[in-house]
């Protein structure tokens, strides 16, 4: 036996609102209920019809529509955790991944400027193209996250998968990883292939972005 609810109408004005019953039984009929609620609770007004109907088509219009409202939920829910998870880092100190989209309007806008680097962001940037199977780009993962978080007002670090982002991997003619870009306000980005150790990176950051004298 399947039991479904469905709201029908609701209105904000008297709230009324209308919800519908469907009992599906295992001999292939079916109830149909609806109920009326008006703005007081005691007032309900129920009415019961009965049909008689294919189990098979029934079930298959219903879950039909469950999809359809399933997906939908589905694909706003992952855009939502998407816009939070990115401004959650930002504000936080933490390394932010980067699409196609975002780096497009963070970052540079190579459609527009195909032949100048034009450098969008508001402080210096470090990206950090790697891969998930990269043991090197493992290593320094947790050296970047440091510099992301003892220097939240002063940079971002941004993160490329270079398997799920190919054509932003062309676009800095990634061919080997570990690659780190230090992009500073004005000039030029400054690649820097292979891993390095945790002073190497600090003095990289002094020196190519905050414009200050490495020990």
């Amino acid at each position: 036996m399947l039991l479904l609810a469905l709201v029908l109408f609701s209105n904000i004005f008297n709230k009324t609102l209308r919800l519908l019953f469907i009992e599906i039984k295992n001999n292939g009929s079916f109830i149909v209920r609806y109920s009326c609620y008006t703005n007081e609770p005691t007032k309900i007004k129920t009415n019961t019809k009965y049909y008689k109907m294919k189990k098979i088509l029934i079930a298959g219009l219903l879950f039909f529509s469950m999809g359809l409202i399933s997906c939908a939920n589905s694909t706003e829910s992952k855009n939502e955790n998407k816009n939070e998870s990115t401004e959650q880092g930002t504000i936080e100190g933490k390394p932010v991944q980067l699409t196609y989209n975002s780096f497009i309007e963070n970052v540079w806008d190579f459609n527009k400027n195909p032949n100048e680097f034009v450098f969008k962001g508001s402080k210096p940037a470090i990206i950090d193209f790697y891969a998930d199977w990269c043991g090197p780009c493992k290593r320094i993962a947790p050296i970047l996250e440091k510099i992301a978080a003892d220097n939240k007002d002063d940079l971002i670090v941004y993160k490329v998968n270079v398997d799920e982002q190919k054509e932003l991997s062309k676009v800095f003619n990634i061919r080997n990883i570990p690659v780190v870009v230090f992009i500073p306000l004005k000039g030029e980005p400054m690649q820097q292939i292979g891993a390095l150790s945790e002073q190497e990176y600090n003095d990289l950051v002094k020196e190519k972005l905050l414009n200050t004298e490495t020990k």
